[in-house]
């Protein structure tokens, strides 16, 4: 079920910037070094460390700017974050059904516990605790649902983890249901 859902992700992503044409075959990214994309060749040697400034920068742009606002900006930066997160060999994220509740709606809900749960280990010195790790990401999730209300459906699985989250129980309820096997 992970690696459907990470690939239903990376599909949808991909189908969204799928149309946009590159005005060049370099794609550079602040702090990368210039590669040149080659579908026949794929080496592209990425010093993954050395983006992770931009891949911070590009979460906090998706995480606070409006859906509907630069909507090419968002499939870019997007594209550039789920490319990231997919190759970088230190990081393994960890999708658990029992609390990515919310994967019958919206894409955009998914994204935003990936990139919470990205930013976390990245801001916590790659951290490898799965409870902080998936409570930064549904924290994640109810922060970008309430943000984005008027441009998201309604969520039942969002809407009882603010319940939890108002009433101080999240963080309690994750690690029950992460320990629990």
């Amino acid at each position: 079920m992970k690696k459907n859902l990470f690939l239903f992700l990376l599909i949808t992503f991909a189908y969204n910037v799928s149309g946009q044409t590159i005005a060049s075959d370099t794609i550079t990214y602040k702090g990368e070094k210039d590669y040149v994309a080659n579908d026949t060749i794929q080496d592209w040697s990425l010093d993954y460390q050395a983006l992770e400034p931009q891949v911070k920068a590009d979460i906090d742009w998706l995480s606070y700017t409006p859906l509907g606002v630069n909507q090419d900006v968002r499939d870019d930066k997007n594209s550039f974050v789920l490319m990231w997160m997919s190759g970088v060999p230190y990081m393994k994220m960890n999708l658990d059904e029992r609390i990515v509740t919310f994967l019958a709606g919206e894409p955009w809900l998914i994204m935003s516990y990936m990139t919470g749960w990205t930013k976390y280990f990245l801001e916590n010195n790659y951290s490898q605790n799965q409870i902080q790790l998936s409570i930064a990401g549904v924290k994640n999730v109810i922060n970008f649902y309430q943000r984005n209300k008027r441009h998201l459906q309604k969520n039942k699985e969002v809407e009882s983890y603010i319940k939890l989250d108002k009433s101080g129980k999240l963080e309690e309820y994750i690690a029950s249901v992460l320990m629990s096997n």
